[in-house]
């Protein structure tokens, strides 16, 4: 029986020292590299701060959701932005506008001999992958790609004879250039900016005047501005003196409780105790430009009520409410070509 039991008994302890026996042959199991460190967060917090003041000629800041929610606004907006061309727009660019929460909309002239170069500054909600990819198969020619990092993407190449690029800045926003530098213009700035980079550059929403004109208008849901002071060509009288001595001027948009356009016009500059004044000349040349052709064409001149004027040492303003369907026809006389090369996304000349 002890004979019979040995060779099992053997196996056993055989069995229960193999593990031990092996760690001691082949020494310490190789360390794990540690895991990387996750990257910063991109800055694409507030899309005013990430786009820069330096270089911009004009700008538009847009609310396209909450616009598009506002029922009796359907018609106007047809009127301004018919839907076949926002159809378009989305089907081009991977994205609906007017589902995006916020836009923004800037010319820049950052010098050099590309002259100014467009950018849209969007937050979507459409799939990053699905924007990017949109926008690439546009492209005819030049193609040109960088990733940083596994959420910052750029494209770049041409649709016709024209330069465009592209920035993916994370899952929900995206910049679209169209014109100027693909490797020196707003769509890499804007990628360098949302990486933590070129953070010196103030930007719009953070840089007065342009700061202080975005607070006064709130949140009105369309905003246009733009840095003074301006060339007034054959402008003449107090409108001209008074955007030749302003810092910024903009005009806001938003719906009324009696369902109008409630139209918020302001001129900054440091008026001090010309103020006043200068309240009384925006009110002249209001009037003058509502009597014009120009001011017909955009029922300025059927407000529903007189306009009011009000002025702070830095600031002088006015306020008017218009019918929204005569506004937006009118609007979308005057602004055509803007809006086509604005919204006016093309396809691939291949």
């Amino acid at each position: 029986m002890t004979l019979g039991r040995r060779p099992l008994l053997e196996a056993v302890i055989l069995a229960l020292l193999a593990p031990v026996v092996a760690a001691g042959c082949g020494g310490e199991p190789p360390a794990k590299p540690p895991a990387p460190l996750p990257l910063p967060p991109l800055r694409t917090d507030d899309l005013g701060d990430l786009l820069p003041a330096a270089g911009l000629v004009w700008g538009v800041r847009a609310k396209p959701r909450e616009i598009a929610q506002v029922a009796w606004l359907i018609p106007a907006i047809a009127a301004f932005a018919p839907e076949e061309r926002l159809d378009r727009f989305a089907r081009v660019s991977g994205f609906d506008l007017r589902q995006a929460p916020e836009s923004w909309f800037a010319g820049f002239d950052l010098g050099g001999a590309r002259g100014v170069s467009e950018v849209q500054l969007v937050r979507h909600n459409a799939p990053a992958e699905r924007v990017e990819r949109a926008f690439a198969e546009r492209l005819s020619g030049g193609v040109e790609r960088s990733s940083e990092r596994a959420d910052l993407g750029r494209v770049s190449g041409r649709i016709g004879d024209e330069v465009h690029a592209f920035a993916r800045l994370g899952p929900e926003v995206a910049a679209l250039q169209r014109g100027g530098d693909p490797h020196k213009g707003p769509a890499r700035i804007l990628a360098e900016r949302a990486n933590g980079r070129l953070v010196e550059l103030p930007g719009v929403a953070r840089a007065d005047p342009l700061a202080a004109l975005l607070r006064r208008f709130g949140g009105a849901p369309l905003v246009a501005f733009a840095p003074g002071p301006f060339e007034v060509g054959r402008l003449e009288g107090g409108a001209a003196r008074l955007l030749g001595v302003a810092a910024a001027a903009g005009v806001a948009l938003r719906p009324t409780p009696r369902e109008g356009i409630g139209v918020a016009i302001a001129v900054m500059s440091d008026f001090g105790s010309g103020a006043a004044a200068a309240s009384e000349i925006l009110l002249d040349a209001w009037s003058q430009l509502a009597e014009s052709e120009l001011g017909s064409m955009l029922a300025l001149d059927r407000a529903r009520e007189a306009p009011l004027a009000s002025h702070a040492p830095d600031a002088v303003a006015l306020q008017v409410e218009l019918p929204p369907g005569e506004l937006a026809r009118g609007l979308h006389a005057v602004l055509e070509q803007d809006l086509e090369r604005l919204l006016g996304a093309r396809e691939s000349t291949r």
